[in-house]
C-alpha cells in the first residue's frame, strides 16, 4: 500500500526523532491487517528494525497476504496467528498461544541490549501474563488499546506502567463513531443478503454500540435491547429465555458471553446469530460448533438445530479479506497507537495505568478533522 494514502499515520510518526526507535523492541498482539503493516512501516522510518518487532495475531483478523508481506520484510510474526480449531474455544486456544509466544521470546525481552521494550496489547492478554516472563522490568512499558483489555487489567497490580490508550478521550469522541459506522455498514450488507427480512431483532448489550445500532435499526425493524443493567434493558433478566423465541436475528455486542449453551434451546428455529464484538464468546459459539463437523475456516457460517451462526461466531466485520472500513478514517486507530508508542518512549511513570497525554490527543484530533 502507498504510504501517501495515510497522512495521519505520517503525521503521528513525525513526533519521533529520526532514529529514536533504533534500539527498541516491540512485542504485541495486533490484528494482522494492511493498516497495521503501514503503521509499522512508518515506525521503521524512525529507526525501528523489522526484526525487533514480534507480533501475534488472531485467526479471524489475520489477512494472509499481509502476514506474508510482514514476514518477508523480516518481522517476527507468530505462525499461530492463523490457527483455528472449530472445536476449541478461541479464547482458550489464544491464551495457550500467547504463553508459548512469550516463552519463545522470553530471552529477548529480558535482554539488556534494548533501550526500551514496549508491550503493545489488544485485549489485555499479553499484559495480564507478562509478569510470568519478565525477570526485569526497568526498561519495559505497556500500551493497552482496547476497552476489553482495560476492563481485564484494571484493579490489578502491575509491575510496569501502561499507557491507557483504551480510555483516551479521542477514542470515545472520534474513533467510536468510526467503529459504529463500520459495524452498521457490515450489518446492513448482511441484512441485504437475507432471503427473508427479519421481523424482530434483539440486540444483546445496550452500551454505546448497542444503543446506536438500536436507534438506527428501529427505523426499519421491530427492535429490542437486552442488557444486564435492568435500568436500560427492554427485557428483564428472568424473561430473557422466554422472549428469545420471538426473534429472527440476534446481534451481540457485549464483548462477553451474552447467550449461553443453556439459552440455545430457547431460540427460534431459523434464528440468525450475528456478533459484532470480539473473539467467538458472544453466543457461546463453541457449544454450537461442536455439534457439527469441523470447519476449516473461521469465516464460515454454521447451521445447527435450525440456528444460523454467522462467521463461526466471530465478529462479522472481519472477513479475512482486509479492512472494510474507510481506510482514510481507520488510520486514526493506527495514528493513536503510534502516538502512544511515542509517549511510551519517554514515559518515566510508576507502574500502573498512565493517561494518554491530552496535548497529543488534541494534535491528532486537529489533524484528523482535515480528513472527515
Amino acid at each position: 500500500m502507498n504510504m501517501q494514502k495515510y497522512p495521519l499515520i505520517e503525521f503521528s510518526s513525525s513526533f519521533f526523532e529520526d532514529n529514536q526507535l533504533e534500539n527498541y523492541y516491540i512485542i504485541g498482539v495486533q490484528h494482522i491487517l494492511g493498516t497495521t503493516h503501514e503503521m509499522f512501516k512508518a515506525l521503521f522510518k524512525k529507526g525501528l528494525k523489522p526484526e525487533n518487532v514480534s507480533l501475534i495475531g488472531k485467526c479471524y483478523s489475520t489477512v494472509p497476504e499481509v502476514f506474508n508481506a510482514m514476514r518477508e520484510e523480516g518481522m517476527d510474526v507468530c505462525d499461530s496467528s492463523h490457527q483455528f480449531d472449530s472445536h476449541v474455544p478461541f479464547d482458550e486456544m489464544f491464551q495457550a498461544n500467547i504463553r508459548r509466544f512469550l516463552a519463545q521470546r522470553q530471552d529477548r525481552m529480558n535482554s539488556a541490549g534494548f533501550a526500551k521494550i514496549i508491550i503493545l496489547d489488544d485485549g489485555g492478554e499479553l499484559l495480564e501474563l507478562i509478569d510470568d516472563f519478565l525477570t526485569r522490568s526497568d526498561n519495559v512499558i505497556g500500551i493497552e488499546q482496547t476497552s476489553s483489555g482495560y476492563n481485564k487489567l484494571v484493579g490489578k497490580q502491575h509491575s510496569l506502567p501502561i499507557i491507557n490508550l483504551a480510555r483516551a478521550e479521542i477514542k470515545k469522541t472520534m474513533e467510536c463513531p468510526i467503529i459504529i459506522d463500520a459495524a452498521m455498514n457490515m450489518l446492513n450488507s448482511k441484512l441485504a443478503a437475507f432471503t427473508k427480512k427479519p421481523e424482530k431483532i434483539l440486540i444483546m448489550g445496550k452500551g454505546v454500540l448497542g444503543a446506536k445500532i438500536k436507534e438506527i435499526l428501529e427505523k426499519s425493524y421491530e427492535v429490542k435491547c437486552y442488557d444486564v443493567n435492568p435500568e436500560v434493558s427492554d427485557i428483564a433478566p428472568h424473561q430473557l429465555q422466554q422472549e428469545l423465541k420471538e426473534f429472527d436475528l440476534i446481534i451481540g455486542c457485549t464483548g462477553r458471553t451474552s447467550l449461553t449453551e443453556a439459552d440455545h434451546k430457547h431460540l427460534k428455529k431459523g434464528c440468525t446469530l450475528m456478533s459484532i464484538s470480539s473473539s467467538d464468546r458472544e453466543f457461546d459459539a463453541i457449544s454450537l460448533r461442536k455439534k457439527t463437523a469441523k470447519t476449516v475456516s473461521c469465516f464460515e457460517d454454521v447451521v445447527v438445530d435450525g440456528i444460523k451462526l454467522l462467521n463461526c461466531g466471530f465478529p462479522i466485520n472481519f472477513t479475512g479479506q482486509g479492512e472494510k472500513e474507510d481506510l482514510n478514517l481507520i488510520q486514526l486507530t493506527r495514528a493513536l497507537i503510534i502516538s502512544s508508542i511515542q509517549q511510551a518512549s519517554v514515559c518515566q511513570s510508576k507502574p500502573g495505568f498512565v493517561d494518554m497525554e491530552m496535548d497529543i490527543q488534541q494534535m491528532i484530533a486537529k489533524e484528523f478533522k482535515k480528513y472527515i
